[in-house]
This record gives structure tokens, C-alpha cells and sequence, in this order.
């Protein structure tokens, strides 16, 4: 069993309409920043990677699971800082690079950046 089928706060916070409802904004933001495409596509595009596909998912930057309260864990959820719009592919190896759902490994890499860019308020245009 993956270790987000165990938390039933986690279901409860991605099936309920507030999510809901960020998603889709989300989704809409992205398709004016970036014309709809993945996020992840379009900044390795921009180093030479191949062209950009469509996002289709919202992923949590710093997973939803890594914080220790109920409130921590919407703020992390409800946080449009915490958020990047990515295509299936891109997700799968989102989550594929945090092992699965193991948090001490998603504090590792970039995490860790985009943790310290959400206490600070600060996210990169367009990416």
C-alpha cells in the first residue's frame, strides 16, 4: 500500500472542493503564464530539452505528507507558492525522484530550495 492510501487527511484534503477548486485555478494561471504547458517541460526546454507537452496535473512541491499537523498539511496543500502545473510524465518522475512517497527523501534537492522560496514568499516567474 503507498504510504498516501494510509493518511486519511491527505485523501480527504485532495478530494475535497477547496482543492478542487485551486486546481483548476491553478491550471487556468498556467495556461496564461505559460500557454498551458508543463512547467517542467517549458524550463528544460529552455536549456535544450525537447519541446514542452501539456500540463495535465498540479503537483505539491514539498509533498503535502512532509508537514506533522492538519494544519500544516493545508497550508502546504492550500499554498499556490507550493504548486507547479506538469504533464503526466513530469509527475510520474516528480514523484519517482521523492521515492514514492518517502518524505526524508523529499526534502533532498531542489526541495529544499523551494521550501526556503515558499517561507520566503518568493517563486520564479514562469517556471
Amino acid at each position: 500500500m503507498r504510504e498516501t492510501e494510509k493518511n486519511p487527511e491527505y485523501r480527504r484534503i485532495i478530494t475535497g472542493k477547496r482543492w478542487q477548486k485551486l486546481r483548476g485555478s491553478y491550471m487556468l494561471l498556467n495556461a496564461i503564464r505559460n500557454g498551458g504547458f508543463c512547467e517542467q517541460c517549458v524550463k528544460d526546454y529552455f536549456v535544450g530539452g525537447p519541446r514542452p507537452r501539456k500540463a495535465t496535473e498540479v503537483h505539491h512541491i514539498v509533498p503535502i505528507e512532509s508537514a506533522t499537523s492538519r494544519q500544516d498539511m493545508e497550508a502546504l496543500a492550500y499554498d499556490e507558492n507550493n504548486l507547479i502545473a506538469l504533464c503526466s510524465e513530469c509527475h510520474h518522475e516528480a514523484h519517482r525522484r521523492l521515492g514514492n512517497g518517502h518524505i526524508k527523501e523529499a526534502i533532498e534537492d531542489d526541495i529544499t530550495r523551494r521550501i526556503n522560496e515558499i517561507k520566503n514568499g518568493i517563486r520564479e516567474e514562469g517556471v
